[in-house]
């Protein structure tokens, strides 16, 4: 069984300092990471194994360590496919904008890429709210998903009413705030 790491060496580490917890030290867990903190946390455990599971349906959800990798393996992927075709890529992933990359061709057309990856087979992925807002809203958004991200990447680039037409329902709020015998 693992140890758990002391807060205090946690908080010690300025790459960690503006994590949620530490703001809000009620809070057991974060709900939200970044990738440099994922990264910095992960030096603070001991190797793990890396399993990923491949199949004709993919890997699930995932912890967030594959996660990553196949993350990363897919924009790498989308990233090369472009500049190899002599686009100029540019990475815009932290800006929560609701898309990922702005590829802009030798012509000047603007694409903006939202980019999804799988270690499986099957191209299903999951839009936030604000990916599905940009399909809707802004002009040049694109959906580029990598399948088998980790071991020989496809890619499949389609266009927003494409992407649009293809959601269905997956999970819906409920907020019972207020609610009548809450």
């Amino acid at each position: 069984m693992l140890s758990p790491v002391p807060r205090h060496v946690l908080k010690a580490d300025s790459r960690l300092s503006g994590m949620e917890i530490f703001r809000q030290p009620q809070m057991g867990n974060p709900l939200f990471v970044t990738k440099e903190e994922l990264a910095a946390l992960d030096e603070h455990l001991p190797p793990q194994p890396v399993k990923v599971t491949v199949t004709a349906f993919g890997a699930g959800f995932g912890n967030p360590v594959t996660n990553a990798h196949v993350e990363a393996a897919a924009m790498e992927a989308v990233t090369r496919d472009y500049e190899d075709r002599g686009w100029v890529v540019k990475d815009v992933s932290k800006a929560n904008l609701g898309w990922d990359l702005i590829c802009t061709s030798p012509d000047g057309d603007v694409e903006k890429v939202e980019v999804k990856g799988v270690s499986g087979l099957r191209p299903i992925i999951l839009l936030t709210p604000n990916e599905e807002r940009a399909a809707r809203v802004e002009s040049g958004w694109r959906l580029a998903v990598v399948t088998k991200a980790l071991t020989d990447p496809e890619l499949l680039n389609v266009g927003a009413e494409t992407a649009r037409s293809s959601c269905r329902p997956f999970m819906f709020k409920v907020d019972l705030q207020g609610a009548p015998g809450a």
